[in-house]
């Protein structure tokens, strides 16, 4: 391990998941439109405990060691992590990413199979870090590569790179039948200037920003990620969906089909799922015109609470009409019409609560006696409102029959299907949607894509790359774990199967060798074994590592 230094003055400390790293400003840039003075700063070493000295890396010796100083080669510590290194190592065997990862991308398998292990381990996807995890940890690379080598790998793999693992790896799956891939995007602000793919759009985090669009495409069953795409963030999901199957196509997928939310919803979306021969399953929006038939049809039925309709399984009211979308439909859908008793309580409360804010809005602008009919187009579905002669507001009233309408509407929701299944199937199939946003959330909380942390298109699709197979691995080792986490929800979650694994090590010796120093625990037994790892094939993996690692003195 490096000799601590002590950190030099005028650093800034900044704490990170995987400890706290001193930072050093370097330059500064002015900003016009801001009009000061902005920092950059470079990390130049990992905090020591005694807030005093640091663990310098490779810029401390360019920036701040004196002259002829050179910087050493990082050592790896006299205690390595192991644990997570098997389990992903066999993973990714099982499911053929290793070799993969060895077609498409050559010489930098190695170290992009790191990084994956870097993020999954540290839930962070900032590069500068990697190599003081890389001092703690086995690697699947000879060396402990720096930020830099892995900002000019970014660089230099291209979009048929990318694409050609995609291919491939559909490829292992594209013969399954009678599954729904689950298609949903979210978007992710940056600050960047360089990245084209950047631009204003219905940001679900920060509006001030521009976002990129990061879409996901997943077996709806087990939650595998299939493919994603990145596109710009002016694009909104409805005109993104004939892309997204015309993608699935190029893959091979034939007898699949497509489980969308309300935000796909359109004509001409479903058009296209015909004329390629995919089933759907979408949420329908609730003002169009043959939901609100539908739903007239059967509101009375629903809402009277016969046993016949009542879903145990969702504890809602359904049931099925079929009957066509739009005039010109070329076939009859089936139409799953639900009804939530609960669910019209809360939605009638809030309207009623916005109606009250309406009529309070509206006499605010009736005292000010300065409101023309333009300025009220957004009241006119529920109020009758009259102007004097001069077309100045002058009064209102609620319209009762249109607010009874929408009030009779509350509580219902409408499933559409191509294909004839039970409106209980096809809520539960809906409802598994979920798993969409667990692997969003894993995205941007598990493994630091919530952050971009690159200025590039060539590195955001090098790193979405690296941040997918992560999500693959991830979620490969969630299902594995769910028997145990069935029978213990708090010591089988990821993150705690995680941090067990990371318990795992192996220390230099006596005689200047690294091997394993302790038995494996019962926890970490249950965790390796449904991983298809058993206790004797773990020694029998360190045994292996500890062969291929070089003596040290002591």
């Amino acid at each position: 391990m490096k000799q601590p230094v002590a950190c030099p003055e005028g650093t800034v400390v900044y704490r990170k998941s995987a400890g706290s790293y001193v930072y050093i400003t370097v330059d500064k840039e002015y900003k016009k439109d801001k009009k000061y003075n902005e920092n950059k700063r470079v990390s130049i070493g990992k905090l020591c405990d005694d807030h005093v000295h640091m663990i310098p890396n490779r810029n401390y010796y360019e920036f701040c060691a004196g002259e002829g100083e050179l910087p050493e080669a990082p050592i790896q510590d006299d205690t390595l992590r192991t644990g997570l290194y098997v389990v992903m190592k066999e993973l990714m065997k099982e499911n053929s990413l290793d070799t993969l990862i060895d077609n498409a991308y050559k010489d930098d398998a190695p170290l992009m199979e790191d990084l994956i292990l870097y993020m999954i381990q540290t839930e962070d996807d900032a590069m500068q870090y990697f190599p003081d995890y890389g001092q703690e940890h086995i690697l699947f690379s000879d060396l402990i590569h720096s930020d830099s080598d892995i900002s000019e790998m970014f660089k230099r793999q291209t979009k048929q790179q990318h694409e050609y693992f995609l291919n491939n790896w559909n490829q292992l799956h594209n013969s399954a039948e009678s599954i729904y891939i689950s298609y949903d995007s979210t978007n992710m602000n940056t600050r960047a200037e360089g990245i084209e793919l950047a631009e204003y759009g219905p940001a679900k985090d920060d509006d001030t920003l521009p976002d990129v669009n990061f879409s996901l495409a997943y077996d709806q069953d087990n939650g595998v990620p299939y493919y994603y795409e990145l596109y710009q963030g002016s694009i909104i999901d409805n005109t993104q969906c004939t892309f997204m199957v015309d993608r699935a196509k190029s893959y091979g997928y034939r007898n699949v089909g497509f489980l969308l939310d309300r935000g796909y919803f359109s004509t001409h979306n479903i058009q296209y799922f015909d004329k390629n021969g995919y089933e759907f399953i979408l949420m329908a929006k609730g003002n169009a015109k043959f939901v609100q038939s539908a739903v007239e049809e059967v509101s009375m039925r629903l809402k009277l609470g016969s046993e016949e309709y009542y879903l145990p399984e969702h504890e809602v009211f359904g049931t099925t009409v079929k009957q066509k979308m739009y005039p010109s439909d070329a076939k009859k859908r089936f139409l799953h019409v639900y009804y939530d008793g609960a669910r019209a309580y809360s939605e009638t409360v809030a309207y009623m609560s916005r109606l009250k804010h309406n009529d309070e809005e509206l006499e605010k602008r009736l005292n000010k006696k300065l409101t023309r009919a333009q300025d009220l187009k957004a009241y006119e579905k529920y109020y009758t409102l009259k102007f004097d002669d001069k077309g100045y507001f002058l009064s209102y009233t609620r319209k009762k029959s249109a607010i009874q309408k929408h009030l009779d509407r509350l509580g219902f929701f409408v499933i559409v299907t191509s294909k004839e299944m039970k409106a209980s199937e096809a809520l539960d199939k809906y409802r598994h949607r979920d798993s969409i946003e667990k692997l969003f959330r894993t995205d941007k909380s598990y493994l630091g894509m919530d952050a971009l942390r690159v200025c590039t298109d060539e590195s955001l699709e090098s790193k979405t790359m690296l941040s997918f197979l992560a999500i693959i691995i991830r979620n490969d080792l969630f299902n594995k774990l769910k028997p145990l986490y069935v029978k213990d929800r708090k010591n089988y979650t990821v993150p705690a199967a995680i941090r067990e694994l990371n318990k795992l090590s192996i220390s230099i010796g006596a005689d200047g060798r690294y091997r394993q120093f302790y038995a494996l625990s019962k926890k970490q037994k249950a965790i390796l074994e449904t991983c298809r790892i058993t206790p004797s094939e773990y020694s029998a993996q360190i045994k292996r590592i500890c062969a291929k690692l070089p003596a040290r003195m002591i």
